[in-house]
């Protein structure tokens, strides 16, 4: 069974890499000898003769170390030999001398390599750049979830150019400040005038299509959070969202980028549809890595806000108006965790005065793999909003930190406790509140 596997593995690799067997277009000559090496190759490899393979290989890759397609059956020959070092060293040649299906093979056949050699931090950290491609993807988020040392991954199975995801969510929880009511009002009023149990529906559906050099992602979601509690009604919303993604394939100390453009509209007081917002917003987002497991994230998302505004409201009230983020992230993979702190500005252009403000924010994010399947998230941000027109003068000062657990109970359901906690200081004591959320929750992928 397992010899069929692995020659069922291995004709999937010989047709990827015989459509594309290097990042730069080769001579007639190459193109010739590239031939010839494939067929001896292909002979030695299906009747597991692999130091006639290496040695073929290692003369071939020798003059022309530009054969992408060479350096991955190299690899697979090391495989098939045990020498599983020097075939993850291979897969990392054929992974920056290639593109399209041979990249992707390879970039799997790398994290098998380094977890058989003993490096499963690096293996998992390359695994989580995998589920970054489409055509990957299923296959390396299932080995993510069956990874264990020195053992070889599931065979790969190579995704469609085109494919759909829809998932459904349901969460429960309470929230114990709903109205965002301050200190003051809060020491005067019954709690649950404030405070409120909340439910929340949500769907999802999205596509992923592979480009030559990329990928295409739609999405389209929507929802609706419910309070039970009857002056929190009023805060009961339905959410909408549009986004559509282009995501250039990422490689390892090369700048890459992900453009997208997203469409949000929410209706407010849903029973009667009395205030809605909407936004759209353009957000380029340049990346580099810098080695597998390290990036770092630059992102300049544009925007327009759009709010419900009565006419006999004043003027300075009016919350519609562009703005401007600016933000750097740091993502670092350490062990089985990943450590990303950032920065990030905010200028909000709002119609009224008293809504134009300059945000500076600090958020640190910590994510790690514990036990029994169990994931973990921290997440802790320092803000300060400065409303530069408003009259009276105002600067609010918050503080958030939230905890999330999750784990997969079954292959298509997950499952989760998040909470969140929100302390917001402000020069205006009506601004003056403290929040707390806790959500259980509970996903379903089809």
């Amino acid at each position: 069974m397992q010899t069929g596997l692995k020659s069922l593995f291995l004709l999937v690799v010989l047709i990827a890499c015989a459509q594309l067997w290097a990042a730069e277009a080769p001579s007639s000559e190459q193109l010739t000898n590239r031939e010839v090496v494939a067929t001896f190759v292909r002979y030695y490899l299906l009747h597991q003769e692999y130091s006639d393979a290496i040695r073929t290989l290692s003369d071939h890759v020798a003059t022309d170390a530009k054969d992408g397609g060479a350096w991955h059956l190299l690899g697979m020959a090391y495989l098939g030999s045990g020498e599983n070092g020097r075939a993850s060293k291979a897969f990392y040649e054929a992974m920056k001398n290639s593109t399209g299906e041979v990249r992707s093979v390879s970039l799997y056949a790398y994290a098998d390599a380094l977890n058989r050699s003993g490096d499963s931090e690096k293996a998992r950290a390359t695994l989580v750049e995998a589920t970054g491609d489409s055509l990957i993807a299923e296959s390396a988020t299932l080995a993510l979830l069956e990874l264990k040392p020195r053992v070889a991954l599931a065979p790969l199975q190579l995704s469609k150019s085109s494919v759909w995801h829809a998932s459904v969510g349901l969460a429960a929880g309470y929230d114990s400040n709903v109205l965002l009511s301050s200190d003051a009002v809060m020491a005067t009023i019954t709690r649950s005038d404030t405070a409120s149990p909340v439910l929340s529906v949500t769907g999802q559906f999205s596509n992923e299509k592979s480009l030559k050099n990329g990928s295409l992602e739609t999405r389209i979601a929507g929802g609706i959070n419910g309070y039970s509690a009857a002056i929190s009604q009023k805060y009961n919303t339905i959410f909408s969202s549009l986004g559509l993604d282009w995501v250039r394939n990422p490689e390892e100390g090369k700048v890459f980028y992900r453009i997208g453009n997203g469409f949000d509209i929410n209706w407010l007081n849903s029973s009667g549809y009395k205030f809605f917002s909407w936004s759209d917003t353009l957000r380029p987002r340049v990346i580099f890595r810098h080695s597998q497991g390290v990036e770092s994230e630059v992102e300049v998302p544009v925007y327009y806000q759009r709010f419900s505004f009565d006419s006999a409201e004043l003027a300075e009230n009016n919350r519609s108006g562009p703005g401007v983020r600016v933000g750097f992230n740091h993502r670092r993979a350490i062990g089985s965790g990943v450590f990303a702190p950032g920065l990030r500005f905010e200028k909000h252009f709002a119609s009224g005065a008293n809504y134009r403000a300059n945000t500076y924010a600090l958020p640190i994010d910590w994510s790690q793999d514990l036990f029994w399947g169990i994931g973990a998230g921290l997440g802790l941000e320092a803000a300060q909003v400065s409303y530069v027109a408003a009259s009276p003068s105002r600067t609010d000062r918050s503080v958030r930190g939230s905890v999330a657990l999750g784990r997969q109970f079954f292959q298509r359901v997950t499952g989760g406790l998040d909470y969140g906690v929100m302390r917001n200081s402000s020069t205006l004591p009506e601004a003056r509140y403290t929040k707390h959320t806790i959500m259980l929750r509970m996903s379903y992928e089809f």
